[in-house]
């Protein structure tokens, strides 16, 4: 594997530039919330973390309210006074919960990653985790340390739900004891650590099943971004969810696109999508497609008709009214490290580090 380092001018202002640009892109693009993940089932994916002495599975409390606004969750004998946070902000109840690091990488393991992955890929998930939220971190606390104001708010739809031991016993049932202390395992053994690029911390973007091939930051979102480029991923193919169809009547498309795009489609259905206009990135996604006489990204039509991802093939039948069949490759969109390939890559006696280090490029680990 080619690990080779690509060295760009003006990297931080790049940085930032790409962190503006995800905030303006629907939250899924960024796998941080349940569409662009694999149905909850134990069998099939995973992703987990841990830390402090104790090591209990009955370390997460239920989030009491304070009297400052901010609710505190926290592990059994710790304290987010002291001890190093996130200030998380849960858009549902409009709160900011401050939850210790150690708690936050353990249910966000939780809700990102099945408890059933290689100890190895749980660690490389949970650094990657670490990695992502310390990086939003820094940048909203560059203007000021103010408790009052969250540090993020793009985290699991579970939060702050299953990020307590009641939430977690709910969702695991009897399987909570081993569940919880594999994933708290798993952080423990990498707490702290991060990856950083010529020195500065990472956006460590991940997603559930890639194309066969990651997708490159400047191919998903039209930033070069040295770390995130394409890599061979050809194990994410032997996943049961890597393939998926969805089909829709023509009505039912010519509604959910007109009301998504600016167009109108009319005549004959079969016209409706040029085939020969498809255009597709180096990992193998649609780049672009003309639906009516507009060009449109597969980003784009995987949110109009809910897709697992950018990367699909396209078909029609005129038969019984006519039927598009949309065969989508992957789950996610597809940038940084893939956590089924991860598994795989952990299976094969890849190491935490070596995983990380393959799907973000020229990275450090400090």
């Amino acid at each position: 594997m080619n690990y080779g380092v690509s060295i760009m001018k003006g990297y931080l202002i790049l940085l930032l530039a790409v962190a503006a640009l995800l905030l303006l892109l629907p939250l899924p693009a960024l796998n941080v919330l349940q569409p662009d993940k694999p149905p909850a089932s134990d069998t099939s994916s995973g992703h987990t973390t841990t830390s402090r002495t104790e090591g209990s599975a009955t370390a997460l409390t239920s989030a009491s309210e304070e009297s400052s606004g901010t609710t505190h969750t926290t592990a059994a004998g710790d304290n987010t006074e002291t001890a190093a946070a996130f200030r998380v902000l849960d858009a549902a109840a409009d709160r900011v919960v401050e939850i210790s690091e150690r708690d936050f990488i353990i249910g966000t393991l939780a809700a990102e990653m099945y408890p059933s992955y290689h100890p190895e890929a749980l660690k490389a998930q949970a650094v990657a985790a670490y990695t992502y939220y310390s990086w939003r971190r820094e940048q909203a606390r560059a203007a000021g340390d103010d408790r009052t104001r969250a540090d993020f708010s793009d985290v699991p739809a579970a939060f702050p739900r299953f990020y307590t031991a009641e939430g977690l016993r709910e969702r695991w049932g009897g399987s909570f004891d081993e569940y919880y202390e594999k994933l708290a395992a798993a952080a423990d053994a990498v707490a702290g650590k991060r990856m950083v690029y010529h020195g500065e911390p990472v956006m460590a973007v991940w997603h559930a099943i890639s194309f066969g091939n990651t997708e490159s930051a400047a191919d998903a979102w039209g930033e070069d971004v040295p770390y995130l480029r394409s890599v061979p991923a050809d194990e994410d193919k032997l996943s049961p969810g890597y393939q998926s169809v969805v089909t829709v009547t023509a009505d039912q498309f010519k509604e959910m696109v007109e009301q998504k795009f600016n167009v109108k489609l009319t005549g004959d259905a079969g016209n409706w999508i040029d085939l020969s206009s498809v255009k597709r990135s180096e990992a193998g996604s649609v780049a672009a497609v003309t639906v009516g006489e507009q060009a449109v990204t597969g980003a784009e039509m995987r949110a109009a008709l809910g897709l697992r991802s950018p990367a699909f093939t396209i078909g029609y039948d005129p038969d019984s009214g006519g039927v598009f069949t949309f065969t989508v490759s992957g789950y996610g969109h597809g940038v940084g490290m893939s956590q089924y390939g991860a598994d795989y890559m952990a299976r094969q006696d890849s190491d935490w580090k070596e995983i990380l280090c393959y799907y973000y490029t020229g990275v450090e680990i400090v």
